[in-house]
């Protein structure tokens, strides 16, 4: 592939994330003006998330299994020709069981979407599969920043339809410069899938095992964030911009991880590892060091989940995309864990406090298992920047 080549096709696969993540998100900027037309509670438009995100993690086995043969180049644009067809379908949806079941079709495609992009991204530029995680992972995190905004903004200027319409448009846009751009070989399974080395699986459910616990550490705290600001004594006008601001801090941690992991990916997770745990730690005080602890942690997090993923393509030669799955998997977990425990109510312990706890002992976990797990394949590989490990 030429440089221009290769630009534009991490460029695709980033938008796709974006596309992806802002139909998952869809119904949480359109809540009020879905709400309006269909006069039901809040709650029932709610579940649509709810919905989404468990049969895309009760999807992700069986679908990785089914395409493992599946060239990415066929794979991911079809992924999107889902999505295209399943937001096209919620736009002109009478009403929320049509809505509930395309966005169900939707989320069976999540997880191949989600797991290829960042091998196919890696298998592109080989050399720097952190940086180019780092520039597919971009599209996530400002979908995290701007999906939702985004589509409430478009449903108070025209309709929320049109927001539906428009996420189709993108995703289709996506599909077909994906299927035009990714060469034929790129993202092709084996022809037989090579046999998983035991060391390889151990190092891969390694990175499984801490981004569920660091995504569990995040959504405890970050799914109620505005709710904890608020009993810290943030005004309720500064919810907005102190989400924001969280959002533009995990875009700088998405960019400061893609130039430093393939020089020192041990030392970088570690650091990141680090600064998230103090993180979590700050927001224990008062309102000050509550938001520069948020930043701290929000820059770290999107950090840590691509330096993550990079780890598991590095880790897992020959059978990448099924490693990829497990870690999408992983990911939902964490996600699911995290807003549960975070939303649990203890009698006689303030909910923010009780959030902060989850979150930095979480992220404490983390660091500890991490630190004792890299200090010995530090001593084995060094701090190699390119290819798997011995």
């Amino acid at each position: 592939m030429s440089r221009l080549a290769r630009g534009l096709a991490l460029g695709a696969l980033s938008v796709a994330l974006f596309a992806y993540l802002t139909a998952e998100v869809f119904t949480a900027g359109a809540l009020l003006a879905m709400q309006a037309e269909f006069g039901v509670p809040p709650g029932e438009i709610g579940a649509l998330v709810s919905t989404y995100a468990i049969v895309a993690a009760l999807a992700i086995p069986p679908v990785a299994w089914l395409t493992r043969r599946v060239a990415a180049r066929r794979l991911l644009p079809a992924a999107l020709a889902v999505l295209a067809v399943s937001q096209l379908v919620v736009a002109t949806a009478p009403g929320l069981a049509v809505i509930q079941w395309a966005r169900g079709a939707a989320a069976l495609g999540h997880g191949a979407l989600w797991a290829g992009a960042p091998v196919v991204a890696a298998a592109i530029l080989p050399r720097t599969p952190g940086r180019a995680t780092a520039i597919v992972f971009l599209g996530s995190s400002i979908g995290g920043v701007a999906g939702a905004p985004m589509v409430a903004l478009v449903s108070q200027l025209a309709s929320w339809r049109a927001a539906a319409a428009g996420l189709a448009v993108l995703a289709a846009l996506c599909a077909g410069a994906l299927a035009y751009l990714l060469p034929s070989g790129v993202g092709t399974p084996h022809a037989r899938q090579r046999v998983a080395r035991r060391g390889s699986v151990r190092r891969v459910a390694l990175w499984c095992g801490l981004v569920i616990a660091v995504a569990t550490a995040h959504l405890a705290s970050f799914s109620y964030v505005a709710d904890t600001a608020l009993r810290r004594g943030l005004a309720a006008g500064w919810v907005a911009p102190l989400l924001l601001g969280l959002g533009v801090a995990g875009i700088v941690g998405n960019l400061l991880i893609g130039r430093v992991n393939d020089r020192a990916p041990l030392r970088s997770t570690l650091l990141a590892l680090v600064v998230l745990t103090i993180g979590f730690g700050l927001t224990f005080g008062p309102l000050p060091l509550f938001v520069i602890g948020g930043i701290a942690w929000s820059a770290a997090y999107a950090g840590l989940t691509v330096a993550f993923q990079a780890f598991v393509t590095r880790d897992a030669p020959g059978w990448e995309r099924q490693a990829s799955s497990w870690y999408v998997l992983a990911f939902q977990i964490g996600i699911a864990a995290g807003a549960t425990l975070g939303g649990l109510a203890v009698p006689g312990l303030d909910p923010a406090i009780q959030r902060s706890a989850i979150s930095a002992g979480a992220a404490l976990a983390a660091l500890v298992v991490a630190a004792i797990a890299l200090a010995g394949r530090a001593r084995k590989i060094g701090e190699a920047p390119t290819g798997p490990p011995a």
